[in-house]
């Protein structure tokens, strides 16, 4: 371009429209930035400094010495050229500047620059540039700000107003979306059924918190309710004060892991009844119900959706392998029909029985012990990606990338507190706080029911009187179960056995003590019968003699403490029953109407184990009428040492009483004695509580009671 060689100055440029020979040459300046700013308008591209590249100032030269030589002041006159509220602006920042500086004050004398006035400008506007690249997944986010970041508003503004049981537990990085957002649990629908998974120490307690927690800032206690077993960290028990939290059962807390799983054991049954009585054909239905979306009666157990929340589910199954089989898996394969969830933490997949393994339908990965248990990503090897810090996890690839093999994305569970919590805390009462006050308005989920340590003969008399499945004053009441009713002796026999002071010999006292109640004296030293009242009498073989004053003469007919005694009362007793059997002649309506007369009859055996076995049991003469009980009016209260008992198949009454499948108490008792039923062993109990089997209210799984106090001298 030739008349290029016309231009002068710096950055004066021709801009050429169309073609060299044709074409129309715009003569422009190219801006720079960091030349002293004038007001639009006033430069001059042809003549003046500005044309003859002024835009920088330089001085002229001066000789170099020592002498002090102040600067050049600048032409006070060319600050018309500025916009007032720019030289104000600037003004300032000069001054500002000035007040830093130690050189001279030679800031203060710098006129502004056009490039500068632009980055001043542009930082009045409230603009947040593009950010491509997401922080690194180090300080995990927390709680709060993670449920906050989902619903898109404050979790406590409109709270639970969207009951949809999806939670969120922890952030997903997405590199090639340039996003980060929340990693969520949906048990709406097939996922119903959680399984956290991930090497010791990956944060698998921190998960299952996370996730109580969630449900917990969007959901209300009406809506859902945790149940929890706390098998690997104590850490759990910090959510047990939330009003979602009916229960959190610790490892040694044997009772309290036996009672949450009954209740959910229980709830499970009364909703297959109840779903069918109320018309509710699914748990859409039932919410919506629930919700007031849908007009239609409700079952009334007072729960919603309910959470079983094991943490550590192999310390559980083999420390209560029958507890696990017959009843936590029942929950986890039928539960999720009837609104049941079951949220697990297990150190690898194989954990889990394998009845049950496949009805996880929701997974969440943490840093596993072994890559090839991956289930979430497209390869097990990419899960060795996953840093070695609790929290991290991975999962599959959520979207397409086309002609990219898939990867998987890395995750963080968030820190169990709320955001005004130090960057360090990891227990939830910060959050147990907030919703406890926000919440306070609704009903909180029930408490895990526990059979107290004592039980007096008054209270359970008084629930037996209130109680209406049976008449108590003509039935023997003599235990509380764990629903909270009475236990009536309502069979021919009953075994109790248990080891050393469990309350075996209280049991019989307390049982002593009803036959007082409900029967009229019917011993020989008795002085006759009350109207209206049956008749019975007590034959009382006590080795240890500690039951003799709790019912007087006028009951115990009969008593004896020694085998050579014991053996008299019992060919006694023999010789008794032996007219009431019912011979071949006798009708079926005779034998329903009692063809005999006399009262019925109580045998009580106390520390069976002091007696003498096999063969030369001295009880050997009753073996015939054991299973005939019914149809002589024999009844056998039968107490024995748990280890004996377990042994004791020689015993020709023990033997006969377990092959008629009389009703068994089991107290205090050591398992490694071996299964006592199925695969149910004995335990340890505080004293007066049993396992109750083989009865009625019990049903196949048994039932816990706590014997009722009776003084026993």
């Amino acid at each position: 371009m030739p008349n290029a060689v016309n231009l002068k100055g710096s950055g004066q440029c021709y801009f050429l429209e169309g073609s060299p020979q044709n074409g129309t040459l715009t003569k422009f300046q190219g801006e720079f930035l960091w030349r002293e700013y004038r007001k639009p308008g006033t430069e001059d591209l042809d003549s003046g400094p500005q044309a003859d590249g002024a835009s920088v100032s330089y001085f002229a030269p001066q000789l170099f010495t020592t002498d002090f030589t102040p600067l050049p002041l600048p032409d006070e006159s060319d600050n018309s050229a500025v916009p007032d509220d720019v030289v104000d602006d600037v003004d300032g920042q000069i001054e500002e500047q000035a007040d830093g500086e130690d050189e001279g004050g030679v800031t203060a004398l710098m006129r502004p620059q056009v490039g500068r006035i632009i980055i001043d400008q542009l930082r009045r506007i409230d603009f947040e540039p593009y950010q491509l690249w997401k922080p690194p997944l180090d300080a995990p986010w927390s709680i709060e700000k993670l449920v906050n970041a989902y619903l898109g508003r404050h979790w406590d503004s409109d709270y639970a107003c969207t009951p949809n049981l999806v939670f969120p537990v922890g952030l997903v990085d997405r590199p090639f979306k340039h996003d980060q957002h929340p990693l969520t649990v949906d048990v709406s629908g097939s996922g119903a059924n959680v399984a956290i998974v991930g090497a010791q120490g990956s944060g698998k307690t921190t998960a299952l918190q996370d996730l109580i927690c969630a449900a917990a800032m969007t959901h209300t206690p009406e809506q859902v309710q945790f149940y929890c077993l706390a098998f690997s960290s104590a850490a759990l028990g910090s959510v047990a004060g939330l009003p979602h939290v009916g229960g959190v059962a610790m490892s040694l807390d044997g009772d309290g892991v036996r009672r949450t799983v009954a209740e959910m054991a229980e709830l499970l049954a009364s909703r297959k009844r109840s779903f069918e009585q109320t018309g509710v054909m699914s748990m859409e239905v039932f919410r919506r119900r629930k919700s007031g979306r849908e007009p239609g009666p409700l079952p009334d157990d007072g729960h919603g959706d309910v959470f079983v929340v094991i943490d550590n589910y192999a310390a559980v199954a083999s420390e209560y392998q029958e507890l696990v089989e017959n009843q936590v898996n029942r929950l986890i394969k039928e539960g999720p029909t009837f609104g049941i969830h079951v949220v697990v933490a297990v150190t690898k997949s194989t954990d889990l029985q394998v009845t049950v393994r496949g009805n996880f339908g929701s997974r969440v990965e943490l840093r596993l012990a072994d890559v090839n248990d991956a289930a979430l990503v497209a390869k097990p090897r990419l899960a060795a990606a996953v840093p070695s810090r609790p929290g991290r996890g991975m999962i599959g690839q959520n979207y397409e990338r086309a002609g990219v093999e898939p990867v998987g994305l890395h995750t963080l569970m968030a820190r169990p507190a709320l955001e005004s919590t130090d960057s360090d805390v990891f227990d939830s009462r910060s959050v147990v706080e907030a919703v406890s006050r926000l919440a306070s308005g609704f009903t909180p989920a029930r408490k895990v029911r526990r059979l107290p340590q004592r039980v007096a003969a008054a209270e359970l008399a008084a629930l037996a009187a209130a109680d209406g499945r049976t008449a108590a004053a003509s039935t023997l009441v003599w235990a509380l179960n764990e629903t909270e009713s009475p236990a009536f002796f309502d069979g021919q026999h009953l075994m109790i056995t248990g080891q050393a002071k469990c309350g075996r010999t209280t049991a019989c006292a307390t049982l002593m003590r009803e036959i007082g109640r409900v029967y009229a004296p019917g011993a020989e030293a008795s002085a006759g019968q009350r109207a209206g009242r049956p008749t019975a009498q007590v034959w009382l073989v006590d080795p240890r003699r500690q039951l003799l004053n709790v019912l007087g003469p006028s009951f115990v007919h009969r008593f004896a403490s020694t085998p050579t005694a014991v053996k008299q009362r019992m060919e006694e007793l023999a010789q008794v029953l032996a007219p009431r059997m019912p011979s071949d002649d006798v009708s079926v309506d005779q034998i329903g109407h009692r063809h005999w007369q006399g009262p019925e009859i109580f045998l009580i055996i106390d520390d069976s184990e002091r007696l003498p076995g096999g063969y030369d049991s001295p009880l050997v003469p009753i073996a015939p009428f054991v299973q005939a009980g019914s149809d002589v009016g024999l009844h056998i209260i039968y107490t024995r040492l748990f280890a004996p008992f377990m042994a004791g198949m020689g015993d020709p009454i023990v033997r006969l009483l377990r092959d008629a499948t009389e009703p068994l108490l089991v107290m205090d008792s050591d398992p490694d004695q071996g299964f006592v039923k199925g695969k149910w062993k004995g335990h340890s109990m505080p004293r007066g509580r049993g396992f109750l089997m083989n009865t009625a209210e019990s049903g196949e799984s048994g039932i816990y009671v706590q014997v009722a106090d009776a003084e026993v001298g």
